[in-house]
């Protein structure tokens, strides 16, 4: 997925358009349509003009790489060492139940305002989910989106979540 294909809301509150609604710190997919010189954009299958567009959605490229550029995980435009993302990253395990001896980790990298989280697939270790979210955090740096768009990498600013894939809004 391309760094022009996921965008997100400019404002953070709840939006309404026509007849959807758009929620703040969600991604969602973008496709450009041209038809001679006029310039659209569908965003959730609504279709927008460029200046409705422009007013009210950035590419999510743009936001994530300037929140990680305030978190210090971006410098001179380039992702950082796995060793200073590792010194970055703040661990939390989710049981699912008692039979499970091994929880699923989830890795957590925030600040005041905003918090990204870096979700496992089921059944990896701890050393397993650190190397993936290493990976899925060079992939979006380097304007592939497609961890963005499934999630592997979620936004939100509300603290850790209580259940897992859950980091929301407020």
């Amino acid at each position: 997925m391309e760094k022009n294909s996921l965008v997100i809301l400019r404002v953070s509150k709840v939006t309404e358009y026509q007849t959807d609604t758009l929620y703040p710190n969600k991604f969602y997919r973008c496709m450009k349509l041209t038809e001679g010189s006029v310039t659209e954009y569908m965003v959730y299958g609504i279709v927008f003009d460029e200046k409705t567009f422009n007013e009210m959605f950035e590419y999510a490229y743009d936001r994530v790489m300037r929140d990680w550029t305030t978190l210090g995980l971006i410098v001179n435009g380039k992702a950082v060492s796995k060793t200073k993302f590792k010194e970055c990253i703040d661990f939390h395990v989710y049981v699912t139940s008692m039979r499970r001896s091994r929880g699923i980790n989830l890795g957590i990298i925030r600040n005041h305002d905003f918090i990204y989280g870096f979700y496992p697939r089921f059944g990896e270790t701890k050393k397993e989910t650190f190397d993936n979210a290493y990976k899925n955090f060079v992939s979006v740096s380097l304007g592939e989106m497609t961890s963005l768009d499934n999630n592997w990498i979620q936004l939100g600013n509300m603290g850790v979540p209580l259940s897992f894939g859950n980091l929301s809004w407020r």
